[in-house]
């Protein structure tokens, strides 16, 4: 992690930096000075969270996608700015092949877990969570 000083922020720590394949967009995930954790994507900074993991822009640059910690301590997927629902654990985050649609896996508060697409939840067949 990087450390960079001056400017809109005091101080803030670098944890990644991402521009997309034909370099016409950019992200950098940082941590400001309270702690908290945001992505600023095309000069514009998300809200906080209490971690920010996987950001990803599409192939054809125009959608992005990341999980994060909200300050309640649930997961969230964040797609082009908006968040789904909360949930206890994520994992596998996909874009189709054609950018047009994603899909993850979400563990609900009760430990069941569910297929998402599109931000509608389908329930998971437990061969294909592999736990």
């Amino acid at each position: 992690m990087e450390k960079v000083f001056g400017g809109k922020y005091d101080e803030i720590t670098i944890k990644e930096r991402i521009l997309t394949a034909d370099k016409t967009r950019s992200a950098v995930i940082v941590r400001k000075q309270n702690g908290r954790w945001v992505v600023i994507i095309d000069g514009k900074e998300s809200k906080e969270y209490n971690n920010i993991l996987k950001f990803q822009f599409t192939p054809d640059s125009r959608r992005y996608a990341y999980i994060a910690r909200t300050l309640n301590k649930k997961w969230v997927v964040v797609v082009d700015g908006v968040e789904s629902k909360n949930y206890h654990n994520i994992k596998n985050f996909e874009f189709s092949s054609d950018n047009k649609h994603y899909s993850f896996l979400a563990q609900k508060k009760d430990k069941k877990w569910v297929v998402i697409v599109d931000g509608k939840e389908a329930e998971a067949p437990d061969f294909y969570i592999g736990e």
